[in-house]
């Protein structure tokens, strides 16, 4: 779940991405995985699932190379776009962090390579 305020708009990185609504500082925990809120599931509920759901949810969903689970972020988080470097970073498999200041109406960044073990395609730059 996120722990500061964001909005979703249009990205110039890939299609709609997550944005501060306020100053975030350097440090600062920006999301932490809240299981009741994020979906977490293991790979044998995600291979239950039908084709056509994994397919919808694999676009925000990634596969945690820690934890070894799926995870679906249920707020903006899952609109966090990748970028190198990024704004944010995994401090744990349940805790991302600013890695320096984030102005209000900056795009909120990550970077796939650090946490996602999925085989999705890596959105363009």
């Amino acid at each position: 779940m996120l722990l500061v305020r964001t909005y979703v708009g249009a990205s110039p990185i890939h299609g709609l991405g997550c944005f501060a609504a306020q100053p975030i500082v350097q440090g600062a925990r920006v999301w932490e995985l809240t299981p009741g809120f994020d979906v977490v599931m293991t790979e044998p509920q995600w291979q239950r699932l039908p084709a056509w759901q994994r397919e919808h949810l694999s676009t925000h969903a990634y596969l945690d190379s820690q934890l070894r689970m799926w995870v679906y972020c249920a707020d903006d988080a899952r609109f966090f776009n990748r970028a190198r470097p990024p704004t944010v970073v995994a401090a744990s498999a349940f805790v991302d962090i600013a890695i320096r200041d984030i102005a209000v109406g900056e795009e909120i960044t990550c970077d796939y390579s650090l946490f996602d073990a999925s085989p999705k395609k890596e959105a363009s730059q």
